[in-house]
């Protein structure tokens, strides 16, 4: 059986980014609101939470970016494509 390594890429691209902020020193959280939106990693910096969105292809845009930042008041987020 074959698997298409484009699959797993999303995966493996929130690992890798995952091990990275780890390595930096940040705690990593996750935050889901009633199973409508999801971020991929929430980092605390000083007072402030940063959502932080993980995208494997073309696509760059992030509704739960958006409603994360609105309900947070977090000054910025990031979408890692």
């Amino acid at each position: 059986m074959l698997i298409s390594a484009y699959s797993d890429l999303g995966a493996m691209t929130e690992n890798y980014v995952a091990q990275v902020f780890a390595a930096k020193g940040y705690d990593l959280y996750y935050w889901q609101s009633d199973g409508k939106a999801e971020v991929d990693f929430v980092l605390q910096k000083e007072d402030a939470v940063i959502p932080v969105e993980v995208k494997k292809g073309q696509r760059n845009r992030s509704k739960s970016l958006g409603i994360f930042a609105d309900k947070y008041k977090s000054p910025y987020s990031i979408c890692i494509v």
